[in-house]
């Protein structure tokens, strides 16, 4: 993963369906260390934070990691309780959470039209307000929205290999320009 910038994110495990044993262990894949010797990276995200979202049948489990070295910014626990806050329903902030690590979970409630993927989809973005408002992630900026991938930046078959390769190596330096 190539993170040019980032502190947090959040994200949804779709697959993970509700179980914080399947989000632990991506959580865990997201942090491993990166292994050069690979051909595809996997990993590498141990020192960014970060709310990971999964939508079961019967939950949305929610589980937040903040490195230690950013919990003068940001504490999962307080990011947790925030987010479950948020959706205005019957959320619980699992014990034991703290500024590291914490879990949440949204039960289903069909009474009220509260199913887990449209709590998902509205608790996302409180995530997000939460983290802008502890100014740790970034306001968008117009200039960040000017790249654009189509056609051109793809190699067809009658493009020439080198200037596939330059287009490519162009492209990460303008993402590496607004990461800094």
């Amino acid at each position: 993963m190539l993170f040019i910038g980032m502190e947090f994110f959040c994200t949804s495990l779709d697959q993970c369906n509700g179980e914080f044993d399947l989000m632990l262990e991506s959580l865990k894949s997201m942090n491993k260390d990166v292994n050069p010797a690979m051909l595809e990276s996997v990993g590498g995200a141990g020192s960014v934070g970060k709310m990971l979202f999964s939508a079961g049948l019967e939950r949305l489990a929610i589980l937040a990691h903040v490195p230690a070295e950013k919990t003068d910014k940001v504490s999962a626990e307080k990011w947790m309780q925030y987010v479950c806050d948020q959706t205005g329903l019957d959320s619980i902030v699992v014990k034991g959470s703290n500024e590291t690590v914490a879990m949440g979970e949204v039960p289903l409630n069909a009474s009220i039209n509260a199913y887990p993927l449209k709590v998902k989809d509205n608790a996302i973005p409180h995530a997000i307000a939460y983290l802008k408002s502890q100014g740790v992630f970034p306001e968008r900026d117009d200039e960040s929205s000017d790249i654009v991938y189509g056609d051109d930046d793809f190699p067809d078959e009658d493009d020439d290999a080198d200037d596939a390769i330059d287009r490519t190596v162009k492209d990460l330096e303008k993402l590496q320009a607004i990461g800094s």
